[in-house]
This record gives structure tokens, C-alpha cells and sequence, in this order.
């Protein structure tokens, strides 16, 4: 999906009653995210401390036109957009590195959602491919990956669909519709920018069978049936350059690991108000929730499926 996304719930937003039933957590119902301690537990671990980083120089980055940059914001509302897919992967952004007249930009597709009170947010979304400088890109807060795009693509004809892409103004589909080639989402520009230059098929995943984020997705008329995912873009390449103002690559391979098995503990029937709450104008994690990713992000943490265990399972096992 996209980084858009995450704000239509931080603004002057009007959740229904229905979504708003879906952030409440149940004690009595079952969930594999510690069970009735979900809606109780107000503890927290240490958080993991940002590192002190020499800030990212662009002139001494490996740049070439056509390579492809992915973010990840480690905050509620990015595991939320990651539970909307049936699979996992990585990353909630994308966009294409372009070097204009010596100058390193990043094309991307981007859309904010405008002021609503009722309806659908996605019915009053903007924007669409914009351009904006790589510096200005890495100011942006989270991880930031760069790669190679896959061998058989034609760079020159990759750089060309963007460059037209924001001649035209393609607008942004607030519908995540990848039946609609009038307008694009993040993850599905820069997708079918590769496949237009010789790229193999981007592969949907697809859209949650999960009762409780169906109401959600209903309300933001999410389209369906599948959604295009930022990390199937790399199909699991390492980055040829990473960068972050906060974290190191270990807390961000920690921090997906994590992801990952949250993912895996949302099925079917797993309510939503399990793993976070509704603040003010704001998503929030559950405090259970928060303590796993603040414990798993330290050094010498286990890792993500037995620290799990231990927080969420307890000596009784998971809930079913």
C-alpha cells in the first residue's frame, strides 16, 4: 500500500462507529496477542535507543538512475497496513531514483487525504507522481533502503515512464485498485514502471480474509482483491545502501523480524483492538504490543517468535 495511508486516520478524520468498535479490545475474546492482557497490560520495556548516526552525504551514496527506494516507518499505523495483505513483506513505500541534470530526485506516487467528517476518506484523497529531491527524501524518519532494480530492466526506458508519469500528472488512486491504469498507488507505479521496462510481474497479495480489517478496508473502499507490496519489489535483495537518522541495520532486521510475527499471529478471527487503540486523532499500539517491539529492538533480544512466546503466550501457550 502506500505511506499515504498513514494519515487517514492522524487528521480531522471521522471514524464510524463501526471502525471504532473494531479498535475496542475485548477481554473475553481470544487473541493470540496475550489474551485478555491485551486489553489490560499497561507495561512497558526499555525502548530501544536511537544511535547517534553521521547524517547520510547524498555526493558519497553509489546513485544511478533506476534504482528503486523503499521506506519503512516502524509506527502503528505501518503494521496496520501490513495486516491488510494475506501475505508479509517488508517496506510501506516506494519510489524510483532519477539523476536530473546531475541532481539525485526520487519519483514517487503520493497522495493525503482531505478534511472529512463523514463518507469515506479515500473519496476526498489528492495528489499524485510528484519529484522531490533524494536530500529532502532522507530527511524522512524510518529506514530507508536503496536497489538495484532486477537485470533485464531497461533503465533508460524505467527513468522514461516516470519522467512521463509526472509530465501527464498520474493521479493517485486512493482505491488501491491495480485494475485501474488511470492512476496509481505507491507500490503499483513504480511496479508497473518495471514491468513496462522489461521487468518480470510484480505478484499481488492478496487482501486479508480477516473479519475485523474487512470493515475497515469496507470503509476506506480498499478495492481488492489483492494489493501490491512494497518488498516484492526487491524480491528479497539485500540493499546496496541503507539508511536511517535513528536506527541501525540490526534494529531494523530486529524490527522486521518482529513485523513478521505479528503478521503471522493475525487470522481470521484475531480482532484488530488487540494489537492497538484509537488516541487522539492518532493510532496507538497496545501497551503489550509496544513492549514487544521496544524489548525486541534491544541488543541480545531473542528473537521474534520466542520473545513472542514469552510475552504474548505465557506458560499457558497461544490463545486460539
Amino acid at each position: 500500500m502506500s505511506a499515504a495511508v498513514l494519515w487517514v486516520v492522524t487528521g480531522c478524520v471521522h471514524l464510524p462507529s463501526t471502525v471504532r468498535a473494531e479498535l475496542q479490545c475485548v477481554p473475553e475474546r481470544p487473541n493470540l496477542y496475550g489474551g485478555a492482557r491485551a486489553c489490560t497490560a499497561a507495561e512497558h520495556a526499555a525502548a530501544a535507543q536511537p544511535q547517534r548516526t553521521r547524517p547520510v552525504e547524498v555526493r558519497d551514496l553509489p546513485l544511478a538512475s533506476g534504482q528503486i527506494i523503499l521506506i519503512e516507518r516502524p509506527v502503528p499505523m505501518s503494521l496496520y497496513l501490513s495486516l491488510m495483505a494475506e501475505r508479509f513483506a517488508p517496506y510501506i513505500h516506494a519510489g524510483i531514483v532519477v539523476i536530473d541534470e546531475g541532481t539525485p530526485y526520487v519519483y514517487e506516487a503520493f497522495g493525503s487525504f482531505g478534511i472529512r467528517v463523514t463518507g469515506s476518506p479515500a473519496d476526498d484523497m489528492h495528489g499524485g507522481i510528484r519529484r522531490v529531491p533524494l536530500k529532502s527524501f532522507l530527511r524522512r524518519d524510518g529506514f530507508i533502503a536503496v536497489f538495484e532494480p532486477p537485470p533485464e530492466v531497461d533503465r533508460e526506458r524505467l527513468v522514461q515512464f516516470a519522467r512521463d508519469h509526472l509530465a501527464r500528472k498520474t493521479p493517485f488512486d486512493g482505491y488501491f485498485d491495480n485494475a485501474d491504469a488511470s492512476r496509481f498507488y505507491c507500490v503499483e507505479f513504480v511496479a508497473r514502471a518495471l514491468e513496462s521496462s522489461g521487468g518480470p510481474l510484480v505478484p499481488g497479495a492478496r487482501v486479508t480474509p480477516n473479519r475485523s480489517a474487512s470493515s475497515v478496508l469496507g470503509w476506506l473502499k480498499t478495492a481488492g482483491p489483492d494489493l501490491l507490496l512494497a518488498g516484492d519489489l526487491v524480491d528479497g535483495q539485500r540493499p546496496i545502501w541503507f539508511s536511517s537518522r535513528r536506527y541501525t541495520r540490526e534494529q531494523m532486521a530486529a524490527y522486521f523480524g518482529l513485523k513478521k510475527e505479528l503478521h503471522r499471529r493475525f487470522t481470521a478471527q484475531q480482532p484488530l483492538g488487540s494489537l492497538f487503540r484509537w488516541g487522539w486523532q492518532n493510532l496507538e499500539y497496545r501497551p503489550l504490543v509496544q513492549a514487544y517491539f521496544d524489548a525486541g529492538m534491544q541488543p541480545g533480544a531473542p528473537d521474534a517468535q520466542t520473545l513472542a512466546r514469552l510475552m504474548f503466550d505465557g506458560a499457558q501457550g497461544p490463545a486460539q
